[in-house]
């Protein structure tokens, strides 16, 4: 459930992100024997979220891949994706503390934790426990660290800069797996104070090759997005 305190803007478009990188483009770059390509449209959830600061308000984008439920940010000029937010999410209060304090803050001692965030030192052994068991955290001497890759300063200032407008090139549509409902946890995350959800598509070319390979090519950069699983892509596109 959204926090009552967080206002809900819903609006009813659909935006695109419209590629920059075009058949020609394309073509100029693949330099072994291949038997197609075709642009496809990633699904992602925008998320237009207002803050109130000492200086006035702010709006800050974020985006949920539509697949994963990962939070989504640029990195090097392709889509970075965290990895283990899910994870994070299906913990409890005081588990979801622990883990957030210790990928914020780093490298942690027992007492340290202990102190700052107000837990008794038998539930803070168990939660640690069972962190360690999932393997979302690490134990280096006395000190524990997080092993997840989320950074929130580098997701909220390395966001997407080009706009996303209400018309697309031809391309197929892929679906959405990650539900509207589903982004209420990632809002909690940040409580803004107030939000506007829009389902938002990202322009990919595959590159199908002669041997069976696909390259995943970004379409707004024209870099190769090594990270982003093609098998997922085309059992979607076969559904």
């Amino acid at each position: 459930m959204m926090p009552e305190r967080i206002k809900e803007r819903e609006e009813g478009d659909i935006l695109y992100f419209y590629p920059k990188f075009l058949e020609e483009d394309v073509k100029k770059t693949i330099i072994k024997k291949f038997e197609q390509f075709k642009l496809v449209y990633y699904p992602l959830w925008l998320l237009r979220c207002k803050f109130s600061t000492e200086e006035g308000e702010k709006v800050d984008n974020l985006f949920i891949d539509g697949m994963s439920g990962e939070l989504v940010f640029t990195r090097h000029d392709v889509l970075a994706r965290t990895d283990g937010l899910q994870k994070l999410l299906r913990l409890n209060m005081k588990e979801k503390a622990v883990l957030l304090y210790l990928t914020t803050y780093g490298l942690s001692s027992f007492e340290r934790m202990s102190k700052m965030l107000k837990i008794q030192e038998k539930d803070l052994s168990d939660i640690l426990t069972k962190l360690h068991s999932q393997e979302l955290i690490g134990k280096e001497e006395e000190n524990y660290e997080s092993n997840l890759d989320i950074n929130f300063e580098e997701i909220i200032d390395s966001q997407i800069s080009e706009s996303p407008v209400n018309y697309k090139y031809t391309g197929d549509v892929l679906p959405f797996k990650v539900s509207l409902a589903s982004t209420d946890e990632v809002l909690n995350l940040f409580s803004p104070e107030a939000v506007e959800r829009k389902k938002c598509y990202y322009p990919y070319w595959l590159i199908f090759y002669d041997d069976g390979n696909v390259d995943i090519i970004d379409a707004l950069t024209g870099e190769k997005d090594k990270t982003l699983p093609s098998d997922d892509i085309l059992d979607m596109l076969s559904s």
